[in-house]
């Protein structure tokens, strides 16, 4: 997916210009809209190995990547921004492009294909000895909903909800 796609252009960029072993790419969707649809602080995790400042790191990178054969297609604007963020604008054909993808898979899109394990989720209990309250009918849906996105994600989901026939209800 497009996460990926730009976590490999940075590991890409890094081992083969900056001809560093640093690995750990961190891609993420920043809080802000004017600092783009992808943000990446690898430059400031950069800067202590290589010993030049995180700003320095983050445009070297920006002008390899912005080199790389036909990337304009991919982003619309890549910028760097203190202490050393490199933000990227996707290209509108990029977005489009991801829409159809999603519109062909439509149920399957970004599920999980592995057996991710099994995981229990016990939802509902309410206390037996008490009044039943909101927060008791609000867990059931909650509840059920949480488990369908992890049985949706590959996961193994059983659901238990404790029975117990005793007290004020």
């Amino acid at each position: 997916m497009i996460k990926m796609k730009i976590e490999n252009y940075l590991k890409k960029t890094i081992k083969k210009v900056i001809q560093s072993k640093f690995v750990s790419v961190d891609v993420f969707i920043p809080e802000k809209e004017e600092f783009g649809h992808y943000s990446s602080n690898v430059a400031m995790k950069l800067a202590k190995e290589l010993k030049k400042s995180a700003m320095e790191i983050a445009e070297e990178i920006k002008d390899k990547i912005l080199k790389i054969k036909n990337i304009d297609l991919f982003f619309k604007k890549i910028e760097v921004v203190a202490p050393g963020f490199i933000n990227f604008w996707l290209s509108e054909k990029v977005l489009q492009n991801e829409v159809k993808e999603i519109l062909k898979k439509k149920s399957s899109y970004a599920k999980a294909s592995a057996d991710e394990g099994k995981i229990q989720i016990e939802f509902v209990s309410a206390n037996p000895t008490g009044p039943l309250t909101l927060a008791n009918g609000r867990g059931g849906f909650m509840g059920d909903a949480l488990s369908n996105i992890l049985e949706f994600s590959s996961y193994e989901v059983e659901r238990e909800y404790y029975i117990n026939d005793t007290g004020n209800q």
